[in-house]
């Protein structure tokens, strides 16, 4: 009988050292969260965008080009530039997430469909890697040049 009950005293003692090391793990990612940032220049170079983790613009730096653009094609490049940097900070996210809890982490998982469901899937690095326009990338992958979610028809 005794020995049950150490036994049970053993397992729930253990329970709670294995609960404070998740604590301590989820508040050195939450440290490290706070520090990601998304940074992201438009193919061109007439603009490079900085957000942090929670989607908050940090930086906005525009080149001479940026300014010959006008009005209107100056501000769909800052919102797609933007967008790829949410999406870049949200798969930053997502690492530290993996790298803090596992790859097979319930914890990780979840984090990481969150930061991506509220940032959009993964950055389309083939827009800023090749060269092509991140509007025409946008355009190309929305159906009869729908109005995305910003409200604007490519």
């Amino acid at each position: 009988m005794f020995d049950d009950v150490d036994e049970i005293r053993a397992r729930v003692a253990a329970q709670v050292v294995e609960a404070q090391e998740r604590a301590a793990q989820a508040r050195d990612l939450r440290i490290k969260v706070e520090a990601v940032r998304g940074r992201v220049r438009s193919p061109q170079h007439e603009l490079e965008v900085e957000v942090d983790s929670s989607g908050r613009l940090c930086a906005l730096e525009l080149s001479d080009a940026a300014l010959g653009l006008g009005a209107e094609r100056l501000g769909r490049l800052i919102l797609t530039t933007a967008t790829e940097a949410h999406k870049r900070a949200a798969a930053q996210v997502g690492e530290l997430a993996v790298e803090t809890f596992g790859e097979d982490s319930p914890a990780a998982a979840r984090i990481r469909a969150e930061s991506e469901a509220r940032f959009g899937g993964p950055a389309d690095d083939t827009a800023h890697d090749t060269g092509e326009d991140a509007r025409e990338a946008g355009a190309r992958e929305r159906r009869g040049g729908e109005p995305d979610r910003f409200g604007i028809s490519w």
